[in-house]
């Protein structure tokens, strides 16, 4: 049985939601052929999935010689075309997994029923199975540890922490960022950023424009990561890395149980109390407009997670020091 799973658009850490459905599909169909159709970033890392046969990058054709095609990002609705991406073999089975979560998402108003991950599960027509792991070799972790000795030398622990999301707001504002290093350091803590552009967090050290196979090593050698509902979040259970999880836009409470290595913080009260609907889910753009302007930067609620607060959660994950065999 020949299986194509199209995720040819999006962000990383929907790209690893999908990775249940996927591992779910091979559980459903054992003896079958899985191909994965993404963009180019994202190759290296799907093809470390032991679940997926073949990676398929967006714009190359399922044929030789390979024919080139435009990028395009289809609308919400619109319908899968294969030939679009050059596509010419028969496949039994076709999953579609642009879009379903966002169509939840729209279409119970923010009263959110179903995770993402089991959106995705539910349009390949799987249950959804536990999280599978990411795999990083010795050479990776090797290099990693290196890197993180180099930035923070003379640490008990290391704490990675992601500055930048794909929609600003989710972003921990800076400020918050870098008083958090500064509470950790002195218990012995070193913290570093990791981000695609942009300044870096004053006083603390920063990776940037790294792949997704080497922020994922070292997010496998770190102790612990910060990060908001991002890819970093994602990247940390699937390397099995405990993760403190600041939620601000959307609701955490239907996606936290697919990782039981990580925590969360959320202030949904805050957001009630200037005025905006939560979880807004990116204001306008999922009909929730929040009347609070400044929403269209960094939210109240990102705002509303003290440092002091994550410093507290990272030192019950350290203290408990869980971590996936």
């Amino acid at each position: 049985m020949k299986i194509l799973v199209v995720r040819e658009s999006g962000g990383w850490g929907d790209v690893l939601c999908t990775l249940f459905a996927v591992r779910g599909l091979r559980k459903k169909y054992p003896e079958s052929h899985i191909s994965y159709l993404c963009m180019e970033p994202f190759a290296p890392m799907l093809q470390r999935v032991p679940e997926i046969n073949r990676v398929l990058v967006h714009g190359r054709s399922d044929s030789e010689p390979p024919r080139r095609v435009r990028a395009h990002r289809r609308h919400m609705g619109e319908p899968l075309d294969l030939k679009r991406y050059g596509l010419v073999h028969h496949y039994d089975l076709v999953v579609d997994l642009w879009c379903p979560a966002d169509v939840h998402e729209r279409a119970t108003g923010g009263a959110i029923e179903r995770s993402r991950i089991e959106c995705f599960c539910d349009a390949a027509g799987v249950e959804c199975p536990p999280i599978a792991s990411l795999s990083v070799t010795a050479e990776e972790r090797v290099w990693a540890n290196s890197l993180l000795n180099e930035l923070l030398p003379g640490t008990l622990y290391r704490v990675l922490i992601q500055e930048h999301s794909a929609k600003v707001t989710k972003n921990w504002p800076m400020s918050s960022i870098e008083r958090l290093g500064q509470i950790l350091r002195p218990q012995g803590i070193g913290a570093l950023t990791t981000r695609l552009q942009g300044p870096s967090v004053p006083g603390m050290p920063s990776v940037m424009g790294l792949s997704h196979l080497k922020v994922a090593a070292l997010v496998a050698e770190a102790n612990c990561v910060v990060a908001p509902d991002s890819g970093l979040f994602h990247l940390a259970a699937a390397v099995g890395t405990p993760c403190v999880a600041l939620f601000g836009p959307t609701d955490p409470r239907q996606y936290m149980k697919h990782y039981p290595l990580a925590s969360f913080l959320w202030k949904p009260g805050t957001a009630q109390e200037v005025g905006c609907n939560c979880p807004c889910l990116y204001y306008a753009s999922n009909r929730f407009p929040p009347l609070n302007k400044h929403c269209i930067e960094e939210g109240e609620c990102m705002r509303a997670i003290l440092p002091q607060e994550v410093a507290l959660a990272v030192y019950e994950s350290l203290a408990e020091g869980r971590r996936v065999a």
